[in-house]
């Protein structure tokens, strides 16, 4: 019966071990039982099994399998991981169409479909054990055993992982950085579109080839035209949730649910970086006909920006957790609201009539102002670095905000003919919320107040804010940002979108070990974009070179307009990706068995799973609710025809296999003289 023997012996601690191990592939009808096994035992290691010995202890486990499961439900629509899946499903069926046609085709191996089948669950094992009892205490012969698994002392699950289970956030990431090669080629998104004329009959050979390759890679024109739509379906900004993860706004990424974090999302699904380029670029033409022809979609909301009272200027910028592609983004709509809706000037704060001017108790009339400056990161920095090498304080004040205290000045004075310098700079304090006199030289203003000529601001011909420049320098930008910007940007984008997704999960509020996992992915994340001081992205505040470190990712993605862009380092990009992974095996192995054994009761297991990768049960409801999933587990696997419709239910089938440990310790045996320690015996049989 293909039986196997093999014979042996281990020193270890001074003792002397020889074993015996028989493999057979048919092994006698007797074998197969405890009573037959003690039979053998006796005849073998002539130790005695009789009732009245009692020098043998047994020990038995009868293993279970599920392998068998419902099919898992989908993502919610709109999701990274929806994303994900479509586009691995897609692939999968380019393959097959691809595989039907050519047969000797050659297909791309690394992307496999995610569906059930790639359920990072492979399995559920359930053990239900005697750990010991004396041989006798049971009978367990062909056709009759006293072994209940029901019943048994002990239940343990042990869950078994599918190797290489899809991670399809993760696979998204791996794409984008694979497009770093080309990107580097890409000098600017617009001109990278344009048709090249060869000068050589080479170059032409060349270029059709080049042309037939990316026919293959590339969406076809219907297929572009969808993703496009898909694109514009989603607003330029959205309202921020407050419950988002203050911990990872450093990233400086995108908001889920926006025009770009759908377009990051789209782009990382393309096959070469030129279709991200492609849509890019079709996206672009589009934002660009909503400029000229003032349209704002229906589902636009307001910009948000913020102020920096510390710098006495109202000037507002953008969120800093942005990255400067979503800022050039917000920019264009807030031209199109102000060209459109003559936002122009902005009405007096209310509460205003509690300010008195100085030396009287007449009150102070809050004046219409216009509309302050508004600037993206880039525009920051380089008004930083201009003030920091200028070393005269009235050119450095001029350049700050001389144009907005001249403006305000005005309007002020139309307001308040009687008012004075001190006045301005209290309203200005009180009612603005400013830093007062700030960074500005009080002589300076003094001469400022004194040259301004009255004007109400909806008098005045210049604006702080001007749409057309801001609306045209920002697609100036986008239409001329080089690969690398570009991608750097992106993978930062979906980055906090693959972390904030995996970190909604609601399974890690209850799993202290998922918690950790996404601390560690969110710490290798930060530690990579954020507060980088070497490379190219970085500048200085101060100081002649005005080449150092950035002080936030989204200053690193402003200087590098100017400087020139790059990824952080190999290691560092591993180390995202490899803790990004773990969280997502965590998550999609926790959903899974959420799935599988749901309720307060799997919930204390699936800790226990996660960490160990096994857990005990120990309450007659964890026992239930496991007898229920490796049921319904069966009766799935009966549907498909792999197990017999035997009427059988899962305890009353033979399980997926029995061991059996038998053990005689003996302080005298034949041949023993004096006090000879005592030996042991062991026999363990797997069925």
């Amino acid at each position: 019966g293909g039986r196997r023997r093999h014979l042996g012996e281990v020193l270890h601690g001074g003792c002397r071990t020889v074993f015996t191990v028989d493999h057979t592939r048919r092994p006698e009808r007797g074998l197969l039982h405890l009573d037959g096994l003690g039979a053998f035992f006796q005849a073998k290691l002539r130790a005695s099994t009789d009732g009245g010995s009692g020098n043998v202890m047994v020990g038995v486990r009868f293993t279970y399998l599920a392998d068998t499961f419902d099919p898992l439900p989908p993502p919610p629509v709109g999701s990274i991981t929806a994303v994900a899946q479509a586009q691995q499903s897609a692939t999968a069926a380019a393959v097959s169409a691809a595989a039907a046609n050519d047969p000797h085709s050659v297909t791309d191996v690394r992307v496999t479909p995610d569906t059930d089948e790639g359920d990072p669950c492979l399995s559920l094992e359930l053990h239900s054990i005697w750990p010991s009892f004396r041989y006798g205490s049971f009978s367990d012969a062909e056709g009759f055993s006293d072994f209940d698994p029901q019943s048994a002392p002990h239940w343990r699950l042990r869950l078994q992982r599918k190797d290489g289970a899809p991670l399809p956030l993760s696979r998204l990431l791996y794409n984008v950085l694979d497009f770093r090669r080309e990107a580097r080629s890409v000098k600017s998104a617009e001109h990278s579109m344009l048709q090249q004329s060869p000068k050589t009959a080479l170059a032409s050979l060349s270029a059709v080839i080049q042309e037939s390759l990316e026919s293959i890679l590339l969406p076809s024109p219907a297929e572009m035209q969808e993703l496009l739509t898909d694109c514009l379906r989603c607003p330029v900004s959205i309202m921020i949730p407050s419950t988002e993860a203050d911990e990872l706004k450093p990233l400086c990424g995108g908001v889920a649910g926006t025009r770009l974090a759908r377009f990051v999302a789209l782009a990382s699904r393309m096959r070469c970086f030129k279709g991200a380029i492609a849509l890019w670029c079709q996206v672009l033409v589009e934002m660009r006909k909503q400029w000229d022809k003032q349209t704002l979609p229906g589902n636009h909301v307001s910009v948000c920006t913020r102020r920096i009272p510390e710098s006495g200027v109202r000037t507002e910028c953008f969120d800093n957790s942005l990255c400067l592609v979503q800022q050039k983004f917000e920019i264009i709509q807030r031209s199109i609201e102000v060209r459109r809706l003559g936002k122009t000037v902005r009405s007096a704060a209310k509460g205003s009539s509690q300010l008195a001017m100085a030396g009287s108790s007449e009150s102070l009339a809050m004046p219409a102002l216009l509309q302050p400056q508004l600037l993206t990161e880039d525009m920051l920095v380089q008004r930083d670095i201009a003030c920091a090498n200028i070393r005269d304080p009235i050119e450095r004040a001029e350049l700050h905000g001389g144009r907005e205290l001249r403006s305000d000045m005005a309007a002020f004075r139309a307001a308040n003919p009687a008012a004075v310098l001190d006045d301005f700079l209290a309203w200005r304090r009180l009612a603005e919320h400013l830093s007062c006199p700030g960074p500005f030289p009080t002589e300076w203003l003094q001469n400022l107040w004194q040259d301004v000529a009255v004007q109400e601001a909806e008098s005045q011909s210049r604006l702080l804010f001007e749409p057309e420049r801001e609306a045209e320098m920002a697609l100036h930008y986008l239409e001329n940002i080089d690969g690398t910007q570009l991608l750097i940007q992106c993978f930062r984008v979906l980055l906090r979108l693959v972390l904030e997704e995996l970190s909604a999960s609601p399974n890690i509020a209850n799993s202290a070990h998922l918690r950790i996992l996404r601390d560690r992915a969110i710490a290798a994340a930060l530690g990579a974009f954020s507060d980088r001081r070497e490379g190219k992205e970085g500048y200085s505040a101060g100081g002649s070179s005005g080449r150092c470190g950035a002080r936030s990712a989204s200053e690193a993605d402003a200087v590098a307009a100017f400087t020139g862009a790059q990824f952080p380092s190999e290691d560092l990009l591993r180390s995202v990706i490899a803790a990004t992974e773990a969280l997502e095996l965590g998550v999609r192995l926790a959903g899974s068995l959420h799935c599988k054994l749901p309720g307060a009761h799997g919930a204390v297991l699936l800790e226990e799973l996660l960490v160990a990768g096994e857990a005990t049960i120990t309450s007659d409801e964890q026992r239930r609710l496991v007898a229920e999933l490796f049921a319904r587990s069966r009766t799935l696997a009966q549907w498909q025809g792999r197990e017999p419709w035997d009427g059988k239910g899962i305890f009353q089938a033979d399980p997926a296999a029995k061991e059996f440990a038998l053990q005689a310790q003996q302080a005298t045996l034949l041949g023993s003289f004096g006090d000879a320690p005592p030996l042991t015996r062991r026999l363990y049989a797997e069925i």
